[in-house]
């Protein structure tokens, strides 16, 4: 019975170990996380061939089904995207000033028309300049006329001694000028200049018992007696217009200015005389010479800058200066002359023209002062003149007939100062 019991458990242990006694247990589908697994297959379940106690497999519920619906994402915030970096405009270079540069000349005055400070450079062409300005401005002469030969009258006696030739004697004249101007951009302008000169000279004497006959120029020569009061006056009357064109250029601290165009000028000369003698009467004589004439004139100026002192405004600027102008006039001479001796007329009326050349030099050298208040700029200068008039002739030169009537030209000039002032604007 034992062996029997036995035999049997063998058979079925043996018969456990030799038969596919597994059930396998299909799966399909995601994991479920209440089944308690998650994507593997369950255990296998050991199924006993013969035995009704065999545990059967777990159901496993099917997953939900997937849903199509988009889930909304949150918007990730984009980065920016790197833009190209654009050039940056150069910052503007500080300009210079005559206040911060001594080698910054200003210049604007009557002659440059260009007072502005301008910055250093090596070419006219390459002259930076601000928008275009005028300039205006007066003064005065201080001059002396000077005369190769201009003679009042001449003393002498009958026998020859006791010559004399008397000249007249010049006094210093104050004589205006005036000038207005206007400069463009690119340094070139336009100006018009214009001056006066008028003066006057006498001489005389009375005569004495030394002095017995006396020449005049237009009378030739007369007797007199003592006592007799003798008078001869002279005048000169000039104008001269100028209406030219400008352009200056800077050198460090040396500026050029240089002018062309034209020159008008009117000047006439009157001669007077008149010999109260208390036996033969009174002797009256004149004469005169007008010259009208033009042609071109050409000139040339320098500065050179010497010293600034900032202050208001830009501050104050030091130049010295020298200037020279040429002219050649072409036009009429017209002399005239009368003359009486007692109550006998000597030569009634004497009238003689002919063309003219007459070449004028001119010289100036001087210091000039200028200061700027926004686009304003004030300017004054000061300076030594000389001018020749070549030719000129006085109130009786080239009159011929006469005792001092040669025929030769005679020359004029004038020496003395000027004073300026004026505003570029």
């Amino acid at each position: 019975m034992k062996t029997s019991l036995f035999a049997l458990l063998t058979a079925a242990a043996l018969a456990l170990t030799t038969t596919t006694g597994y059930s396998q247990v299909p799966y399909s589908g995601p994991s479920n996380p209440a089944s308690g697994f998650y994507g593997n297959p369950p255990p296998p379940v050991p199924v006993v061939p013969g035995l009704a106690n065999s545990v059967p497999p777990p159901t496993i519920p099917s997953p939900p089904p997937m849903s199509t619906t988009a889930v909304p994402q949150p918007a990730l915030p984009q980065p920016a995207l790197p833009q190209p970096a654009l050039p940056l405009p150069a910052a503007p270079l500080p300009s210079k000033t005559a206040a911060s540069d001594p080698m910054m000349p200003a210049h604007r005055n009557e002659f440059t028309n260009m007072n502005f400070d301008v910055n250093v450079t090596n070419s006219v062409h390459d002259d930076p300049r601000p928008s275009g300005y005028w300039t205006i401005g007066g003064g005065v002469y201080f001059m002396t006329p000077y005369y190769t030969s201009n003679p009042a009258f001449f003393t002498g006696n009958a026998t020859g001694t006791n010559f004399a030739l008397t000249d007249f004697h010049q006094h210093m004249t104050v004589s205006p000028l005036a000038w207005v101007g206007y400069t463009w951009d690119n340094g070139w302008g336009i100006r018009g200049r214009w001056f006066q000169f008028s003066g006057n000279a006498q001489a005389g004497f009375t005569a004495d018992a030394n002095t017995t006959e006396v020449g005049i120029p237009t009378a030739g020569t007369f007797g007199i007696t003592p006592g007799t009061l003798v008078a001869a006056t002279n005048n000169l009357r000039l104008n001269a217009y100028d209406l030219e064109a400008t352009n200056l250029w800077v050198l460090g601290r040396w500026s050029f200015l240089a002018s062309a165009g034209v020159r008008y000028v009117h000047y006439s000369q009157d001669y007077q005389f008149i010999a109260l003698d208390p036996v033969f009467g009174n002797t009256t004589a004149s004469s005169g010479n007008n010259f009208n004439g033009a042609g071109p004139t050409l000139s040339v100026e320098m500065r050179r800058l010497i010293g600034f002192n900032d202050g208001p405004g830009d501050g104050t600027r030091v130049y010295l200066y020298a200037s020279a102008r040429g002219s050649l006039l072409y036009g009429a001479s017209h002399q005239f002359a009368t003359g009486s001796i007692g109550f006998s007329v000597s030569d009634p009326n004497f009238v003689a023209s002919q063309t003219t050349v007459v070449p004028v030099g001119e010289l100036e050298i001087g210091a000039e002062w200028t200061n700027t208040f926004g686009r304003l700029r004030f300017f004054a200068q000061a300076a030594f003149i000389g001018q020749a008039w070549c030719g000129g002739n006085n109130a009786s030169a080239g009159i011929a007939g006469f005792e001092f009537g040669t025929g030769v030209l005679s020359n004029f000039g004038f020496v003395g100062g000027v004073v300026r002032a004026g505003i570029n604007f």
